[in-house]
């Protein structure tokens, strides 16, 4: 940061500035697993505890349970009266690789080099824990004031109405209990609705809460298709018509088929030629024939440094889907990569922009984007902008997408599915989608095939 590596022959300001974001970046990723690596591992724990006579309620907590897209750890919450033979039986999973610590009512083991926090809490207190463990510490510090001014103490043991005590501090139970078998009964102490876990970074939700304006968030169960898809024309594994099966076996109600064109970004020989993209026009369309859902034909395009758009205007034209997506010069500052985005999507044939910063988790931040502009552009050209579902990039994040729809984008919550298993990636967009406060009226392939077709026109 002083100035040295500039002072080196063949580095300059760029290069150094450069240099110290890289720094930063590997710094700020250290020590966090992606979501999409430990959310399996959680759900396979929350089957091996729920099945547990000994187990009531059981529950990830903590940033996973917000579904930040990295986590510090796994920690899970479980209801118990007999929380000794609960950590026994946590102690027993057959993923542990070696136990950390063990207590009576909390336990650490590793797996797959990712820690793992149980946590066992008396039924009368699991709401409360629940609603402390989750976080975040913002929130929570926010709702703890509330508490306080209305003369309550709120904990992870429960509410308590303190009015009548002589120390409040005397105890983390001092005081009356009024809450805290459920989250919701620790919200509604603070005449609050409950709160989606999503958007507990203090972001306003607290206000929305109390204002009874809190969004009504997309579920998962919403989404009726797949609008990003590749198949082993280009660097799938699979056929067009296993990945049309595999999307009937989620019981969607349309597919779109896009694999790579060519262009700057594509290596190795991935990509669909123009010609080659003719011929799967016909290829998708006998596929559809013989099919239960509606199949779109499709394309992701590549855009190159200045916006434009990889395939041929002629090509473009005879296709259901075109989804257009960064994959080069993904250094650009953020006015020159605006304006690239901008571009791509004023061509007419576009209908959603692509994982737009390129990003990879944990491995590269991406294109900085005035997101405000990003919004503006989509909704001027009637352009999707894409939550990119893979656990690898989220993207856009929440945080985007919540100016986006705030400016009235619309947003396409696809997988990037190279291969079936791929497509179940959707509850990751899902979960994304609703961190920024999206609605399922702001989501495209929420929508039926005719208002989708409607869009796409």
């Amino acid at each position: 940061r002083d100035g040295e590596i500039q002072e080196v022959k063949g580095f300059g300001a760029k290069t150094e500035a450069n240099i110290l974001d890289g720094i930063e970046f590997a710094r700020e990723a250290t020590g966090r697993e992606l979501l999409g690596r430990a959310r399996p591992v959680a759900d396979d724990l929350l089957a091996y505890l729920g099945d547990y006579d000994a187990v009531g309620r059981v529950e990830p907590a903590g940033s996973m349970r917000r579904w930040r897209e990295t986590v510090g750890d796994i920690d899970v919450l479980a209801e118990s009266a007999d929380a000794e033979a609960v950590i026994d039986r946590f102690l027993a999973w057959d993923l542990v690789g070696d136990t950390i610590e063990a207590g009576e009512q909390k336990a650490s083991v590793r797996v797959n080099g990712m820690r793992v926090d149980l946590r066992v809490v008396e039924p009368s207190e699991y709401g409360a824990a629940l609603q402390y463990f989750t976080g975040s510490k913002d929130h929570n510090v926010h709702l703890r004031n509330i508490a306080i001014d209305r003369g309550l103490k709120m904990n992870e043991y429960g509410m308590f109405d303190i009015s009548d005590v002589d120390d409040p501090d005397d105890g983390p139970r001092a005081g009356t209990r009024v809450a805290g078998d459920t989250e919701a009964s620790m919200y509604a102490a603070l005449d609050l609705p409950l709160v989606p876990p999503e958007l507990r970074e203090d972001t306003g939700e607290i206000e929305h809460a109390a204002d009874g304006d809190l969004p009504d968030l997309l579920a998962e169960g919403d989404l009726r298709g797949d609008l990003h898809t590749h198949t082993d024309w280009s660097d799938g594994d699979n056929s067009i018509a296993e990945m049309v099966a595999a999307a009937e076996e989620r019981g969607y109600d349309y597919h779109a088929v896009t694999d790579h064109a060519t262009g700057p970004g594509m290596v190795g020989g991935v990509g669909v030629e123009d010609d080659d993209l003719l011929d799967q026009i016909d290829e998708v369309r006998a596929v559809a024939e013989d099919a239960d859902i509606a199949v779109f034909t499709g394309v992701e395009a590549n855009i190159d440094a200045e916006g434009g758009i990889s395939v041929a205007d002629d090509v473009l034209d005879q296709l259901d889907v075109v989804v257009a997506s960064p994959h080069s010069a993904l250094d650009q500052d953020r006015e020159t990569a605006t304006e690239r985005l901008v571009t791509a999507m004023e061509h007419p044939a576009v209908n959603v922009l692509g994982h737009p910063t390129g990003r990879l988790i944990n491995q590269r931040p991406g294109l900085p984007l005035d997101y405000e502009r990003l919004a503006e552009a989509a909704v001027e050209n009637g352009v999707a902008l894409e939550l990119n579902a893979s656990p690898y990039r989220l993207d856009l994040n929440g945080e985007a997408l919540k100016i986006a729809v705030e400016a009235g984008a619309t947003v396409a919550i696809d997988t990037d599915a190279h291969r079936p298993a791929e497509l179940d990636h959707a509850r990751y967009g899902v979960h994304t989608a609703r961190r920024g406060w999206v609605e399922t009226a702001d989501v495209l392939n929420a929508r039926s095939v005719e208002e989708l077709s409607d869009f796409l026109a």
